[in-house]
């Protein structure tokens, strides 16, 4: 029993005996040092939550990461708990407007303390629109889209009816295919020049080499071998010639047989005449073929002679018309060259600067107006139209020598032939660049753009405007404000003399959780904010002056990551500066599309490419770790794929099976996919939400993005059966698509016509 007592000494003395005592047992023991409970250390913060922009009704997504044992959470929204937010991250669904301002910290608990984190400020955008929407670039290119804002896939002839209608011939074959052979035929379009308004009239193809008005309204084209015929709104019909034999036999109609069609025109008694082969030949009203001139040998020095009729020789005829005496000047290879109703040919003579001159070109255009000058293309460098005075004089009417691109202007400031490489020299005619001239009642100019995908229209002294189409942009980098700016396919670099990497065929992207679009063109990243304006990351890199990427991919998890063909990856920084990545086995960073990701964790992900001079793929997957291991994933590939925030990769495969590489290296096939038949996949996306993204490449031609939804539902949400080029609106169409991505806002982003897009669902 213990009894309490008030005498302190008494209490002393009890203590002192019991430890003289051993405590009151036997004998003297040693006594074990008491044991001290470790120390919890308070938690630390090593990744911040990062602030948010959203476009209202979708979802915003704050992380943190902490360090420490048996850490808590709790998010704060300005300062209060948050019901429930107790995971090391959160997410506010469907934002509106009035959630805009808000800010959201997290404090994190152990035993040992407590931090808490930075605010991370949420803003809300417009909720944007349904379909596809601009973001940056400069939107043009081959198309096949009818109307005000139509494209064209590459128009080689053009051809006036009697009431002022454009026709043009319209090569399908320029329209990007991703490797499939595309259709080799030209469609029938019609092009209002006062409004720009383009409208297919004929489907049926033809291979168009020629076309021409007669004064009733019969249109006439030409392929190889064949004229067609087509009365004013009838049915075209085949009027002299054949579809698939060949030859040179005069003859009537259909019985008659040409060897190589390059040009035609029509006299006004209906006479329709072509350029056969070098042999200039006339078919009469009732299809009678007749040859005029052409056929005979070459002089002593292996030149064409001038002569009457088939004692007079051609060497390359590439363009005629007619003249308003109805002789019929023809450009043959260097020369202008003219042919009299009764078949006798001359060689007119032609200078520049009071010297002898070449007719360096003549690309299929020429025309004659009614004073007598001869307007005729010159492709040899450069692009320009030139005039050749009654007197034989030549200047320049439009373009120069020097330049090509898609420029409206007057004179030497416009420019044709579109977006070509400034280092190509074209040496050879071969109507690829500009199509034919046709002059219109008030002496206009009006020219087929090929390689612009456009039609032009060059007044008397010399003034360009663009009419219908839309040019593609020019080999330039252009930064500023969204309509602006342009990104280009092929880089190069003015400083080098030489081209310093081939051209690629797709640009890479990704984007940020605050609205700013990344776009990896070969050797520089650009960065578009949320309001469209673009800049150029100005990239450094140790010990150099400026750094070159030669880019091979982008991925974005805080910094961009840019690979480098095979060389290593790099992390680029905030202030441009380039941090090598450690860990990346030589050689196997090499030539891929869109070929890095990184997950939520902060694995990065690539395609080794060390076996690829030996093999054409697939080729296996690496992941490196934060911490810096390398693993080889159980699963090859052709294309990367995109990562979850569990760390699975998925991927599609060209059969459209969809597949999920696991953390624990195993495969799960998801579902199966699919577009039109036939169809090809070219690129997967995934939002935060589980939807796939798929970028396809649809039959017979034209290009889609689906989503697909977690349990399997599968939508467009971006394209137009059959519609070729970009127009926006919903579901709007899509050109070739070069890359797609999901940004961190949840805004699915895509590249077509070297313009940055945004699909709003």
């Amino acid at each position: 029993m213990f009894v309490q007592t008030r005498n302190p000494g008494f209490a002393v003395a009890v203590a002192i005996l019991l430890a003289a005592c051993g405590g009151g047992g036997g004998g003297s023991q040693t006594t074990a040092p008491p044991v001290t409970a470790p120390t919890a250390q308070a938690p630390t913060i090593s990744s911040q939550p990062a602030a948010q922009s959203v476009s209202a009704g979708g979802a915003a997504t704050f992380t943190v990461t902490a360090s420490g044992t048996d850490l808590t959470y709790q998010w704060q929204r300005d300062g209060k708990d948050i019901a429930g937010a107790t995971s090391a991250s959160y997410t506010l669904a469907n934002v509106q407007s009035a959630d805009t301002g808000a800010r959201f910290t997290v404090v994190v608990k152990n035993a040992g303390g407590s931090a808490t984190s930075a605010a991370a400020v949420l803003t809300v955008l417009p909720a944007a629109a349904r379909g596809l929407a601009f973001v940056a670039g400069t939107l043009g290119g081959a198309g096949n889209l009818d109307g005000v804002d139509g494209r064209l896939a590459s128009p080689v002839r053009v051809a006036l009816s009697p009431d002022g209608v454009l026709y043009v011939a319209d090569d399908m074959s320029a329209l990007v295919s991703d490797g499939n052979p595309p259709t080799g035929d030209t469609v029938l379009r019609i092009v209002n020049v006062a409004t720009g308004d383009i409208r297919t009239i004929n489907t049926e193809p033809l291979r168009t080499t020629g076309m021409a008005f007669d004064k009733a309204g019969n249109l006439y084209e030409a392929t190889w071998s064949a004229v067609y015929r087509t009365a004013p709104g009838g049915k075209r019909t085949l009027f002299a010639g054949s579809a698939t034999g060949r030859g040179h036999t005069d003859g009537a109609g259909t019985a008659a047989r040409f060897d190589g069609i390059a040009a035609l025109a029509v006299d006004a008694q209906g006479n329709v005449v072509v350029a056969d082969a070098n042999v200039v030949r006339k078919i009469a009203p009732d299809g009678s073929v007749a040859t005029v001139a052409g056929g005979g040998a070459l002089d002593g020095s292996g030149y064409p002679k001038d002569g009457t009729g088939t004692a007079a020789s051609f060497g390359s005829i590439t363009a005629l018309a007619l003249d308003a005496n109805g002789n019929i000047q023809l450009v043959d290879g260097l020369k202008l060259r003219v042919v009299t109703p009764a078949g006798v040919v001359s060689t007119r003579t032609v200078t520049e600067g009071g010297q002898p001159a070449a007719i360096t070109g003549g690309d299929l255009g020429l025309a004659i107006d009614k004073a007598g000058n001869v307007y005729v293309n010159d492709t040899y460098i450069g692009c320009r139209i030139r005039k050749v005075a009654p007197d034989g004089t030549m200047t320049d009417v439009a373009g120069m020598s020097g330049g090509r691109g898609g420029r409206d202007g007057k004179g030497p400031a416009a420019s044709f032939c579109g977006a070509v490489d400034p280092f190509y020299l074209k040496w050879q005619t071969s109507g690829t660049d500009l199509g034919n001239l046709v002059l219109d009642v008030a002496g206009n100019l009006v020219v087929a753009d090929s390689t612009a995908r456009t039609i032009r229209r060059v007044t008397p002294d010399g003034d360009v405007k663009t009419v219908a189409g839309r040019a593609g942009s020019t080999l330039i980098n252009v930064d500023g404000p969204a309509s602006s700016a342009q990104f280009v396919l092929n880089t190069i670099d003015y400083r080098q003399t030489s081209l310093p990497f081939s051209a690629r065929s797709n640009y890479a992207l990704a984007a940020d959780a605050l609205g700013n679009v990344y776009v990896g063109e070969n050797d520089r990243i650009r960065k578009v904010t949320p309001d469209g304006n673009v800049g150029t990351l100005p990239l450094q890199a140790p010990g150099a002056k400026d750094a070159r990427l030669f880019l091979a991919g982008l991925a974005f998890g805080g910094n961009a990551y840019a690979s480098r063909a095979l060389d290593p990856l790099d992390r680029v920084n905030a202030d441009g500066s380039l941090a090598v990545v450690t860990g990346v086995p030589a050689g196997s960073v090499g030539y891929g599309e869109n070929d890095v990701a990184m997950d939520a964790s902060g694995n990065l992900y690539w395609i080794d490419y060390r076996t690829a001079v030996t093999s054409p793929g697939p080729y296996p997957v690496l992941k490196l770790a934060p911490g810096g291991t390398v693993t080889t994933l159980p699963d090859t590939a052709t294309s990367l794929g995109t990562p979850d925030a569990d760390g699975n990769l998925w991927s599609v495969k060209p059969d459209g099976t969809v597949t999920r590489l696991g953390t624990d290296g195993k495969v799960t096939v998801v579902r199966t996919v699919s577009a039109t038949t036939g169809a090809v996949p070219l690129a997967i996306a995934r939002d935060r939400a589980g939807n796939l993204y798929l970028a396809w490449h649809e039959k017979p031609n034209w290009y889609s993005v689906h989503k697909v939804t977690p349990a399997g539902a599968d939508s467009i949400i971006a394209g137009t059966p059959g519609a070729y080029g970009v127009r926006l609106g919903a579901p709007g169409s899509l050109g070739a698509i070069a890359a797609l991505a999901v940004g961190m806002d949840g805004n699915v982003y895509v590249m077509s016509e070297s313009a940055v897009l945004r699909i709003g669902q």
